[in-house]
């Protein structure tokens, strides 16, 4: 199976990050498609301008570092058996659903920092788990 991404379109977001939309869809047998969007945007760590304590600031240094380069926002969405002549309307689809169900919130001028935190939340979440059952 092919799983190459191909890039369909590039969004500039409130004149900052970028979306971008792949066609990540894979032949399956036949005549049927694995049809796949993936939706990708880069968020400056930069952007998130965050009140934090002494103890989470440094956290937030290494969380940082952790990723080197900026937090990654991703999603897929998938349909499967598609016939090879429905394809491309499929695809098509996948796309105007995306950006109707998301614009508007990945466009929220508060979008990148909360993301960011959210992605800090779920590491921290993360370090706690592994610190636990490394006690045991």
């Amino acid at each position: 199976m092919n799983s190459t991404e191909n890039l369909l379109q590039t969004i500039t977001i409130n004149g900052g990050p970028e979306l971008r939309l792949y066609d990540a869809s894979k032949h399956v047998a036949g005549d049927r498609w694995q049809v796949c969007l993936i939706a990708k945007m880069d968020i400056p760590l930069d952007k998130a301008s965050i009140c934090l304590d002494d103890a989470s600031r440094e956290e937030f240094i290494a969380f940082k570092q952790s990723l080197s380069g900026p937090a990654r926002f991703e999603q897929k969405r998938i349909r499967n058996f598609i016939k090879n002549t429905e394809k491309e309307n499929v695809l098509q689809d996948l796309v105007t659903v995306f950006l109707q169900e998301t614009q508007s919130y990945l466009s929220h001028p508060e979008f990148p920092q909360k993301f960011i935190m959210k992605q800090f939340n779920e590491h921290m979440k993360r370090k706690a788990w592994k610190y636990k059952n490394d006690d045991q």
